[in-house]
């Protein structure tokens, strides 16, 4: 079953197939779209970022919440720590720790895709090159 992030990490592959693909009509179309694919591709790693961010808090948010009533309900006194500790293995912690798995799976990938797009300027220009010279 595929998840929500792992279908967005799969869209992102695809979309990343059609922003790499170069031929010598597309050329100058790519490289005059460069600075906006490099700006989408950041962008999207700092929403992923935020994303994180949110999934960190929420995660605090509900440990505190299910250690609180843990530590209501025991029958023995247990301290904020031990409870905190025990609520770690909630269903919905749990939950939220496997999206955090995902989104930092998917910033690895944007990190990487990044640099592609780095250093796709480089590659551009070869091409150009290439083109120039067998056309002298």
């Amino acid at each position: 079953m595929e998840t929500e992030k792992t279908t967005l990490l799969t869209s992102y592959i695809e979309e990343v197939k059609i922003d790499t693909k170069l031929d010598e009509f597309s050329l100058k179309n790519s490289q005059l779209q460069l600075p906006a694919v490099k700006h989408k591709w950041v962008a999207r790693g700092i929403q992923n970022k935020i994303q994180i961010q949110k999934l960190l808090k929420e995660k605090s948010k509900i440990i505190k919440e299910v250690a609180t009533k843990l530590r209501d309900e025991a029958p023995v006194k247990l301290t904020m720590i031990a409870a905190e500790k025990a609520s770690e293995g909630h269903e919905k912690v749990m939950e939220i720790d496997n999206q955090i798995k995902e989104c930092k799976l998917i910033e690895e990938y944007l990190e990487k895709v990044e640099k592609i797009f780095s250093s796709f300027t480089f590659d551009l220009r070869n091409v150009i090159q290439i083109i120039q010279l067998e056309t002298l």
